[in-house]
């Protein structure tokens, strides 16, 4: 049994957010990109999102019996690297963003942006959200 009706689809959602994100967290590193830092962690929240979406959606093919538990073990895995590798951008960009700022405290830093949720955090995040988001079956 497949691991989805369309396998290929789910396989270039996750490699093409992880990629997008990754080219991203690369451009960051190069000098006075910091605004471009700050959209990184929208897009892992996205990630995030998208991510438990395809889990969501396994559960219920699994319930239908659409596709094997066997094969459900590697695509679990698979999103738990995807989402290890938008936390190492996001906390690449929190890294860069706290050395323009001479300040090192990335924890603070994130706590207070997903809390603050601020304008710009929101913008970033529901145009990520509107960009990367799953088709509804």
């Amino acid at each position: 049994m497949p691991i989805s009706p369309h396998p290929h689809i789910i396989k270039f959602l996750i490699f093409g957010y992880i990629g997008i994100i990754r080219k991203s967290t690369t451009v960051v590193t190069l000098p006075n990109n910091t605004e471009l830092a700050m959209n990184i962690e929208p897009l892992e929240e996205v990630i995030d999102d998208l991510t438990a979406a395809i889990r969501d959606k396994h559960i219920a093919r699994l319930r239908k019996g659409e596709c094997s538990p066997e094969l459900g073990v590697y695509l679990s895995d698979l999103l738990i690297n995807c989402e290890r590798v938008s936390n190492h951008c996001s906390n690449i960009a929190v890294s860069i963003i706290q050395i323009s700022k001479s300040n090192m405290n990335s924890h603070n830093y994130l706590s207070g942006l997903k809390a603050e949720r601020s304008p710009q955090f929101l913008e970033s995040y529901t145009a990520y959200g509107q960009k990367y988001r799953l088709a509804t079956e």
